[in-house]
């Protein structure tokens, strides 16, 4: 079977890059006050823009694969939801910069956890993609066979 989106892992690919940009200028301070508020705010619209075309181009890839009547696993669906909380996450994370600009001490929760569970979503999903490619093959077809471990007969 051929990738029903073929850029769905590009896509995915710049997402977590984004992510892992945004989540780290905003937990760390000393990074944070060198990089411009406009740097970061276009790079945290870049990682939800990112974030929207990968869960998109997700769901159309598991319906085009649900269409083909090969079974889905479970783990899609864990794996959609995951990454989908970590979108919400960010998607917060743009909402308070937006309204407000820098967090206030004392503010519960803080940017700075927003930012981590975020980023943590992100890598759990990515993660749980990542079997569903390569230990359960699903959506391609280019990959050969693992090697066996077993030895080879004589």
């Amino acid at each position: 079977m051929n990738p029903p989106i073929p850029f769905h892992p590009l896509i995915v690919h710049l997402a977590l890059s984004l992510g892992l940009l945004s989540a780290v200028v905003e937990a760390l301070p000393s990074i944070k006050r060198r990089i411009p508020p406009w740097t970061q705010k276009k790079a945290l619209e870049l990682t939800l823009l990112f974030l929207f075309l990968a869960l998109l181009t997700g769901i159309l890839s598991f319906s085009t694969i649900k269409a083909q009547h090969i079974p889905v696993p479970l783990m899609a669906s864990i794996h959609g939801g995951i990454a989908l909380s970590g979108g919400i996450l960010f998607l917060l994370l743009w909402i308070l910069t937006e309204r407000g600009g820098e967090r206030h001490p004392g503010t519960f929760p803080s940017r700075q956890l927003i930012a981590g569970a975020g980023l943590l979503a992100l890598l759990v999903a990515a993660t749980l993609g990542g079997q569903l490619v390569y230990k359960d093959r699903l959506g391609t077809s280019r990959m050969t066979d693992p090697p066996s471990l077993a030895p080879s007969p004589r």
